[in-house]
């Protein structure tokens, strides 16, 4: 019962706080044009700090649902830590990010460590 109560919140989140504009999910073993995607995207600095100095550093994230990932690549859906890989990239709003790490954030809502990738 609970587990359904999460999923609405997820897809309630997904409907309101959505990045708007058309974002690509291009799978190092997918097709060349990549998927589109929907997602929520932070992309703002974090505030690093060490021996008191401190300094602001890039620390995009994407947090996607775990199902519309698992409808895209099903065969992603085994190892939900490796759902969005390492050498996939995510186009949001024009820029091209690459995932750093990716967790389960909590029942359908998978979040991933991003950054920018210059090349």
């Amino acid at each position: 019962m609970s587990a359904k109560a999460f999923h609405r919140m997820t897809k309630r989140a997904m409907k309101h706080l959505h990045e708007p504009g058309a974002h690509r999910w291009f799978r190092h073993d997918g097709p060349a044009l990549g998927d589109a995607i929907e997602l929520m995207f932070n992309p703002f600095h974090s505030v690093v700090e060490s021996d008191g100095l401190s300094m602001t550093a890039p620390k995009p994230f994407a947090w996607i649902m775990l199902s519309k990932a698992v409808a895209i690549a099903p065969e992603r859906g085994a190892a939900i830590d490796c759902a969005i890989d390492n050498d996939d990239t995510l186009l949001i709003s024009g820029k091209s990010y690459r995932p750093e790490s990716c967790r389960l954030l909590s029942h359908d809502l998978l979040e991933i460590e991003l950054f920018e990738d210059r090349r």
